[in-house]
């Protein structure tokens, strides 16, 4: 009796041990799998570029950055649309990075008050950029 007992014991154990084996593999298939991309499109008002070399300038800068798949700057519309996966980059480092290129980010309530006082603003008090884009005059 003791090997029958002995035997149904030592059959139980492995059972139990391949179960259990099976579980911990779901687990770390689970733990495993990397996060799911977090894709965001953000719609950024942008002071200073005044061309075509500006808008080259911001999206060469960040589309340098990890996470950033697509730019879209405009000097016309002053604004730069960024397409990006959040869990590798934040809005604040592609803002960040906009401005250490040379430009401001500005809010919608000051884009209404600039737009305004650009009205009144005479052409040729706008150079290309500042100097910021290499086309100064």
């Amino acid at each position: 009796m003791n090997k029958v007992f002995l035997v149904k014991m030592i059959v139980s154990l492995g059972i139990i041990l391949s179960v259990t084996n099976c579980s911990e593999n779901t687990n770390t298939e689970l733990t495993s799998k990397t996060k799911e991309e977090k894709k965001l499109k953000k719609l950024l008002n942008v002071q200073g570029m005044t061309c075509e070399s500006c808008e080259n300038a911001i999206e060469a800068k960040l589309l340098q950055l990890p996470g950033v798949t697509r730019v879209q700057a405009s000097h016309e519309d002053k604004t730069v649309i960024v397409d990006f996966d959040e869990n590798k980059i934040s809005t604040a480092v592609i803002e960040k990075t906009i401005i250490e290129t040379g430009y401001r980010i500005i809010t919608p309530l000051q884009s209404a008050h600039e737009n305004e006082a650009l009205k009144e603003a005479p052409k040729s008090a706008m150079k290309c950029g500042e100097g910021k884009c290499g086309d100064a005059k």
